[in-house]
């Protein structure tokens, strides 16, 4: 399987990373795009990410930063389905489900 971003959502994507870096870079370890954008190379879908903070966060976090993702994505017409886990959860807690494990084996990391 050879996954792969469009040079349009890896740019959508590398934007959407760079403005959550803005606020604050020492939040975000990493971000995993997924699902049939990836996969399928289906631009008129929405935009499975998963987020990687590195400690875990809480709800009223997710929040504030999914209120900025869904205002990038109203900029571009484009709609995130985002997730969120800590790196602690990621690589030990729930390191064997199999949502972790296929996101991991066949996402793109930005």
């Amino acid at each position: 399987m050879n996954n792969t971003l469009s040079p349009k959502d890896y740019k959508i994507i590398s934007e959407l990373k760079n403005q959550i870096l803005c606020k604050d870079s020492s939040l975000v370890e990493q971000i995993y795009c997924y699902g049939s954008r990836v996969y399928a190379k289906k631009e008129d879908t929405d935009f499975d990410i998963l987020i990687v903070t590195q400690r875990k966060i809480d709800w009223q976090e997710e929040r504030i930063i999914y209120k900025d993702i869904f205002r990038f994505g109203l900029e571009r017409d484009i709609q995130f389905d985002v997730k969120f886990f800590s790196s602690e959860e990621v690589n030990q807690t729930y390191r064997l489900m199999p949502f972790l494990k296929d996101v991991l084996s066949y996402g793109i990391a930005v």
